[in-house]
């Protein structure tokens, strides 16, 4: 091989590594073969892409089987589980029976009665006045004078049941739901709370008691002194029954003002 050909044959052998070196260049590695990062696939779902042998693209996004999808923005439920615009029943602080609707954030709002308010029976304690069998029926603070007890001084018991309480003056029986005033009987040891009425009504001919077992009885017929700021026609509503059948086992003692059940089993004295 003379000396030209051998200058052709290095030229090309330099220009075949220097193309060879080029070519390399364009294939630098852009990530480690097999390394793995974390992504997210087409339908949201959290996955991996691996880094391919050569170093120079990660593959396709491959999301495990059974993994969920992050719900998008705004349809996430709301932390309290209600959907805005639900309802649910619900009783407010004055016991009446009402709605309650969920709101955009997610919580029931408050209860909305209806007008008026329909009071739940079982659910109205502290009534001064109101009929019982038992204690369990007169609320918190209130004791049941039933037919069958004894009740203060020479009483008997009050026909249909009065849910009272012991007194020492009126402040003791202002704080229930309906107002009374303390009366003390000859030979009691204690008063009790009675509720308060209008004899106007009564001398209509209906009882403003709202109950045929109660009169009204104003404060002169019951030998007390009315409060100061008490109309001429305020009166207590007390027991009075009408006839033996309102006493079951026991008789009526048509007494006035205050006519009760006398006579017959008697509980003993546990009333108020």
């Amino acid at each position: 091989m003379n000396e030209a050909m051998l200058n052709r044959y290095w030229a090309a052998c330099a220009a075949s590594l220097l193309l060879l070196i080029g070519c390399e260049d364009t294939k630098t590695p852009r990530c480690t073969p097999g390394e793995e990062v974390s992504c997210l696939g087409a339908d949201g779902c959290e996955g991996i892409k691996t880094c391919d042998g050569n170093g120079l693209v990660y593959g396709s996004c491959q999301c495990s089987v059974g993994s969920v999808s992050p719900d998008p923005p705004g349809s996430r439920p709301a932390l309290s589980g209600c959907m805005s615009g639900a309802t649910r029943a619900c009783i407010d602080a004055n016991g009446c029976e009402g709605v309650a609707t969920c709101s955009d954030s997610g919580t029931f709002g408050a209860c909305q009665c209806p007008t008026p308010p329909s009071k739940v029976p079982s659910l109205r304690p502290n009534v001064l006045g109101a009929a019982c069998l038992g204690n369990s029926q007169c609320g918190s603070s209130l004791v049941c004078w039933a037919a069958s007890e004894t009740g203060p001084g020479a009483l008997g018991g009050a026909a249909g049941g009065y849910c009272t309480a012991p007194c020492q003056d009126i402040a003791d029986c202002t704080l229930f739901e309906q107002p009374g005033d303390c009366v003390h009987f000859a030979g009691a040891m204690y008063g009790v709370c009675l509720a308060t009425c209008s004899a106007a009504a009564s001398d209509a001919g209906a009882s403003s008691c709202g109950r045929s077992d109660l009169a009204c009885a104003t404060y002169a017929a019951l030998s007390l002194t009315a409060p100061v700021q008490a109309a001429a026609e305020a009166g207590l509503c007390v027991p009075h029954c009408r006839s033996d059948a309102e006493c079951g086992a026991r008789s009526c003692d048509l007494a006035e003002p205050v006519a009760t059940c006398v006579g017959g089993p008697d509980a003993g004295d546990a009333g108020p």
